[in-house]
């Protein structure tokens, strides 16, 4: 999900530098989506934990977290509507 968040930040104008963490990606991509911080929070901090702490989600969590991708997805399409 984090790697579709990747992709769609970057179909809207929004790419990550190679050199950016995912948190400091986060911050960056933050104030496009003020209204969506705490869901990009939430989905980093799962990447993360996932990535690095290999980490397996119950389907309950996981469902939480497609609901969050959706959000910040339709977030960034409008955001990308904007003229």
């Amino acid at each position: 999900l984090y790697l579709a968040l990747l992709q769609r930040a970057a179909q809207a104008g929004r790419p990550r530098r190679p050199s950016q963490t995912p948190f400091e990606y986060a911050n960056t991509l933050g104030p496009t989506l003020p209204e969506e911080a705490d869901a990009l929070e939430t989905l980093t901090g799962a990447f993360i934990e996932a990535r690095y702490g290999r980490r397996d989600f119950p389907a309950k969590e996981e469902s939480l977290l497609r609901r969050i991708w959706q959000r910040l997805r339709a977030a960034l399409r409008r955001q990308a509507a904007k003229p």
